[in-house]
């Protein structure tokens, strides 16, 4: 693709949703993520924007490739942000749902999150997540499925690679900045009672398959809550985030069943954040993701 920012392929004029996937080099996954995506009995009413920003490989061509109603947005920049600044300004005001590009949806996934924010009024929601521990090594299927059972991937839980805000949402988000962990802001500007989950689907969100890696990619995203509370004090906001780490430990500890997981867990998490911290204030700004996992894919 050549630079700049470059429509491609009409869309529709009135959509029924639009779907947002940003992708750097995502050329190992990008075809599994739209394939899932357009399973969806409102398929032809979508507009599904693969905003590609930075790409050195050929997700672009391998997007393009999937037909109708598939549309690239392609930016030299590479950077999150941008990619959904980008395609939130080539878009329609309807509800917006924003995948990336290493989740997989279940079908139907896109009408179901969109019919859940019209029945309820939401400003946001999201599938049930799911946490695919096959393939893993022990340790890391062991911390995975721990952590899956934290409040914050309970009832209302948005982000950690797809959410969706409705149009009235998104005058409380007109805009993304670059951050690393912009799956925050819903958390941030909607309460409890204004996000919901559409639990008759789900999505899958790609995880390392060893714990080393797994470990690396959760530092990263810590960077990014780091990050996140750093932005809100400049700008004078005040947190409003769900407690991400704490009460639901302590009700794991009253199953003996749990004990083990809470064993690997907890002094890891500890590991994680003292790791994220150094990070952020002597280390470079940088997104770290786990490449075997996307190879795995592919093969």
């Amino acid at each position: 693709m050549s630079s700049g920012w470059i429509p491609s392929a009409t869309h529709p004029q009135d959509p029924y949703a639009v779907v947002i996937i940003p992708a750097h080099n995502e050329a190992d996954t990008i075809t599994r993520c739209l394939i899932a995506v357009l399973d969806d009995p409102n398929r032809d009413a979508l507009d599904v924007v693969v905003a590609t920003n930075g790409c050195t490989d050929n997700t672009a061509d391998l997007a393009a490739a999937i037909g109708h109603p598939v549309r690239i947005l392609d930016s030299p920049i590479a950077g999150k942000g941008a990619a959904l600044n980008m395609a939130l300004a080539h878009t329609a005001d309807v509800t917006r749902i924003y995948v990336d590009a290493d989740v997989v949806v279940s079908p139907g996934a896109i009408t179901a999150v969109v019919e859940t924010i019209n029945r309820t009024g939401a400003m946001a929601a999201a599938p049930r997540i799911v946490f695919d521990t096959d393939n893993c090594s022990r340790p890391a299927r062991l911390y995975l499925q721990t952590w899956a059972k934290a409040d914050y991937f309970t009832e209302g839980h948005v982000g950690t690679g797809l959410y969706a805000i409705s149009a009235e949402g998104h005058k409380q988000i007109p805009t993304f900045d670059d951050l690393f962990a912009e799956d925050l802001l819903p958390i941030q500007r909607f309460t409890p009672e204004q996000r919901v989950t559409a639990s008759q689907a789900t999505f899958q969100p790609l995880f390392p398959r060893n714990l080393r890696d797994l470990i690396r990619v959760q530092m990263r995203q810590q960077v990014g809550v780091i990050e996140f509370y750093e932005w809100l004090d400049a700008n004078g906001e005040e947190p409003n985030l769900d407690s991400l780490d704490r009460l639901w430990i302590r009700k794991l500890l009253r199953d003996p069943t749990q004990w083990a997981g809470v064993a690997l867990y907890a002094p890891l998490r500890v590991v994680i954040q003292v790791g994220a911290k150094w990070k952020r204030r002597f280390g470079t700004r940088t997104w770290t993701r786990d490449e075997t996992s996307r190879q795995s894919v592919t093969a």
